[in-house]
């Protein structure tokens, strides 16, 4: 998954104003904000370990993985992801399980028929400091930085999924990728899925369908409302 690169969106710019006679007065009021907010408690966070395995996880989403997968899936089920080699995030944890499947006879196939599918889903738990605070935080770096390329969209909302969430839509290989994040208190949950089919990239000048584009759109959303509803069962199994 595993998540996407930080960024800050560029393009804002500082306007200069002219002094106010009122500018102490906006000075000492704002400070005054500030030290309030200071001392206001921060929200207590929610969770205080990743999941301990992909078990709960499979259980909750192999509906939505096997309507997604069609003919070509299996019950190899999620499996633990080696994230040994990705960078930490300081105050941070991470865990992902993922799982592949191939259709028999890959690379040949009918045309249109599901050739490759994939399914990965990520944690990354906050676990100092303020910890929902820098949740908001990294969710808000990561949506923003998600800007439009050929091929891939923008960050777009989503509702009802979590305290907060996006999605982002990638046509920019022969294969057609979605990825939703969304967080939930001190927790942010990427659900990412890919898909092929045989025949996409001779017909489509390399570029996958629009319906393969919306299938797998439709896939992801469906597999990560199966994941934040309960959150709280995967990761205390």
């Amino acid at each position: 998954m595993l998540g996407g690169s930080l960024g800050i969106q560029s393009g804002s710019r500082l306007e200069m104003a002219r002094i106010s006679p009122h500018l102490p007065i906006l000075v000492a009021g704002a400070l005054m904000l500030a030290a309030c907010a200071d001392d206001q408690p921060s929200e207590v966070a929610r969770f205080d370990h990743t999941p301990k395995s992909c078990r709960a996880l499979a259980n909750f989403t192999s509906s939505a993985i096997s309507r997604f997968v069609g003919p070509i899936y299996t019950d190899e089920g999620l499996s633990e992801v080696n994230l040994d080699e990705l960078p930490p995030t300081p105050g941070a944890r991470n865990y992902g399980c993922d799982v592949h499947f191939i259709a028999a006879g890959f690379p040949s196939g009918p045309a249109g028929e599901p050739a490759t599918r994939s399914v990965n889903v990520s944690f990354k738990l906050y676990d100092s400091g303020d910890r929902t605070g820098k949740a908001k935080d990294s969710f808000r770096l990561l949506r923003d930085s998600a800007t439009e390329k050929p091929k891939v969209s923008a960050a777009k909302s989503i509702t009802g999924l979590g305290d907060e969430a996006y999605v982002v839509d990638d046509a920019s290989l022969s294969s057609a990728s979605t990825a939703v994040t969304f967080r939930i208190s001190n927790m942010m949950v990427t659900v990412g899925a890919r898909g092929s089919d045989f025949g996409e990239g001779r017909s489509n000048n390399g570029e996958p369908s629009p319906g393969l584009v919306a299938s797998v759109h439709s896939a992801t959303e469906a597999i990560a409302h199966a994941v934040a509803p309960n959150l709280d069962s995967i990761v205390n199994e």
